[in-house]
């Protein structure tokens, strides 16, 4: 043996050891199955290690060029050790681990039997077969010895190559299963492959495995220890999080069309089986392929495993359509039966379906068919729509391709139920038939059914008693019934949220001086009467900004936010109590002449909002009082030093 034959059989050894030692103490913290997993690919390590030593230190033991020899008996029990560890490896991680049959069980037996069980294995069958005819065209068909070896000899060299490739097709499920924790174990044995190719075409030239080859070797035993990184989430692929693999949107955005060629391990296929005919012809054109049984065997079976798989895709496409038909039939008769108003919308709002129920607005699910929902909307509320619908889409962009389901409901369920996405609430006006508005809160969420479109899912229901009611108790609450201003309670809250805010708050309180004698001389009603009419003057001597309201029995409040300086506060005060005592009331036939005393405060912004507005509130109740002991019919602005006098509460 020479030095760099030794030092490759070294290199190889110290590398089998090494993957071994990683794989049987990573797992020291794992579940059960998966240290047995790596347990299993510990052994495929030793294995392919070993065969490659006893290879080069003993001539394989056994046998010349064309018998198995012990090395190679060796080598190829590494194979069914990587992949009992792989499916050991799925099993345990794949959250999305049982297999179709399983997951098939729950269907009807008419769609059972439509049900692609056989997808994968013909998908698997289809990989293999291909890498086969490009590990033919390209690592063996050309050279002189590969053409003058004898069958047999060639087809005992090709079963190493061969088994590495079924090995490959029986991990290519795992692989779409659990790529987190198999990615690595398959890259491992695509570098075995290779290695194995290398190697064959060495033994047919009547060599050992050269450097290409041992350096193959190495590097698959290399990856093998990295396989413990697919539990860390940096080496997690995007598509490993989710339970099985993506399925993506068809061009008809058919989930069901989708799985049969989107999946990895139809993707995977397709590609190898593309790259296989690629090969093909670029060796025909080129002069170098040479015909062989195998290689014609082979490209017979690529194509007849194409015409199958084909066929199992039509009929899964013809079994998702049925399901879809199903729970669509589902669907109308759940909506049908229900209470709130249903709408089927595609994703630019025009109306597809409308539940019997729209007849609370005053349509016939006809009517509606291809309406806009944009013009249903009231005008004032449609931004609001348009955020909600925008917040949908939003949604549907971020959750990316929807995860292949099995189960009920899923694109393996087609008399399932469709799946919904996440409910956007709104609240606003649409327009009734007969043109008036009707208050509804509504929920929108993406709709898609199985072998069906995106859609947009509309549920509204008409709640215009509620908000009318609600109003009612708004009013009795905030407003004063005699006057229709808000009353003392909403304007002491107007106070303290203004004061909240870091702007100037001003207050300005209005007393009717010696009103008692108004109701001795025109009796309660007239003097409700009066009341109103200055409930009026006062509203409209208010700045436009402000909010006038009865503080009262016979007094009123004006709450101004961003008040002016003191200067222009003091001319409304004087202007209101001069309007009033010139206004010519009158009731009962009477006329009555009424004086006021204004009061006014203005609060500065900072300082505790809370006492900022009890200080506020003392501070006009103050100056209102000083105007009445001045002798009532003119207006005083507060300033400091004048007595507080804390202000009546209110109620």
């Amino acid at each position: 043996m020479t030095a760099a034959e030794l030092a490759w059989t070294a290199g190889v050894l110290a590398a089998a050891a090494f993957s071994a030692a990683r794989l049987l103490r990573a797992p020291a913290r794992g579940q059960q199955g998966t240290r047995d997993g790596y347990r299993w690919l510990a052994a495929a390590a030793a294995c392919a290690g070993s065969g490659a030593a006893v290879q080069r230190w003993f001539a394989g033991v056994v046998g010349g060029a064309e018998p198995l020899r012990v090395a190679d008996l060796i080598a190829l029990a590494a194979l069914p050790a990587l992949v009992i560890g792989v499916a050991t490896l799925a099993a345990g991680q794949g959250r999305g681990g049982a297999t179709a049959a399983h997951q098939s069980r729950g269907l009807p037996a008419r769609l059972r039997a439509g049900w692609p069980a056989g997808a994968a294995a013909a998908d698997s069958c289809l990989f293999t077969v291909s890498l086969f005819v490009i590990c033919l065209v390209s690592v063996l068909g050309p050279g002189e010895a590969a053409a003058a070896a004898s069958p047999a000899a060639l087809a005992v060299t090709l079963i190493r190559p061969a088994a590495d490739l079924i090995a490959s097709g029986l991990l290519l499920r795992f692989v779409a299963r659990a790529p987190a924790v198999t990615v690595a174990p398959a890259l491992a044995l695509a570098a075995f492959t290779l290695s194995d190719c290398l190697a064959a075409r060495d033994r047919i030239d009547g060599s050992l495995p050269g450097a290409p080859a041992q350096a193959l070797l190495i590097a698959g035993l290399g990856l093998l220890a990295a396989a413990p990184a697919g539990t860390r989430p940096w080496f997690r692929p995007g598509w490993a999080a989710r339970e099985g693999p993506p399925a993506r949107m068809g061009r008809a955005g058919r989930p069901g069309q989708a799985r049969a060629w989107s999946d990895p391990a139809a993707l995977a296929a397709l590609i190898a089986a593309a790259s296989a005919a690629v090969t093909v012809t670029g060796a025909a054109v080129a002069g170098g392929l040479a015909a062989s049984p195998a290689l014609a065997v082979a490209g017979a079976g690529m194509v007849i495993l194409l015409v199958i798989r084909l066929a199992l895709a039509a009929r899964q496409a013809s079994v998702v359509a049925a399901g879809a038909m199903e729970s669509d039939r589902a669907f109308r008769l759940l909506a049908d039966s229900a209470i709130d108003a249903v709408l089927v919308c595609d994703l630019g709002g025009v109306v597809g379906y409308a539940s019997p129920a729209v007849a609370d607005f005053g349509y016939s699910p006809g009517a509606l068919a291809g309406a806009r929902l944009a013009d249903l909307v009231h005008p004032e509320d449609l931004p609001a729509g348009i955020r909600a619908v925008a917040r949908v889409l939003r949604e549907r962009r971020a959750a990316g391709p929807r995860p292949e389901r099995h189960g009920p409901g899923g694109a393996g369920d087609p008399g399932g139920a469709a799946r919904h996405g996440t409910a956007v609430p709104f609240a606003g006006r649409v327009r009734g038939a007969d043109g008036s508005w009707h208050h509804i809160e509504a929920s929108l969420s993406l709709c898609a059914g199985p072998g069906e479109p995106a859609r947009m899912l509309v549920t509204a229901r008409d709640v215009s008693d509620r908000v009318e009611l609600r109003r009612q108790v708004t009013r009795l609450t905030f407003q004063d019934g005699l006057t229709g201003l808000p009353n003392r309670a909403y304007l002491e809250e107007r106070v303290r949220e203004l004061c909240r805010e870091p702007r100037p708050v001003a207050l300005t309180l209005v007393d009717l001086d010696g009103y008692a004698a108004v109701n001795d001389l025109v009796g309660r009603p007239g003097g409700d009467l009066i009341l109103a009419q200055v409930g009026r003057l006062v509203r409209a001597a208010a700045p436009p900004d402000a909010t006038a309201g009865r503080w009262g029995g016979d007094e009123f409040a004006i709450v101004t936010a961003d008040a002016a300086p003191d200067a222009e506060l003091a001319g409304l005060a004087e202007r209101l109590a001069g309007r009033i005592a010139a206004e010519p009331f009158a009731a009962a036939g009477h006329r009555v002449p009424l004086t006021a005393s204004v009061g006014t405060a203005r609060s500065a912004p900072g300082g505790d909002p809370s006492e900022r507005a009890r200080h506020l509130l003392a501070a006009a109740h103050a100056a209102m009082i000083r105007a009445r002991q001045a002798g009532g019919g003119r207006a005083e602005i507060f300033a400091e030093g004048m007595p507080s006098v804390p202000a009546r509460p209110s109620g």
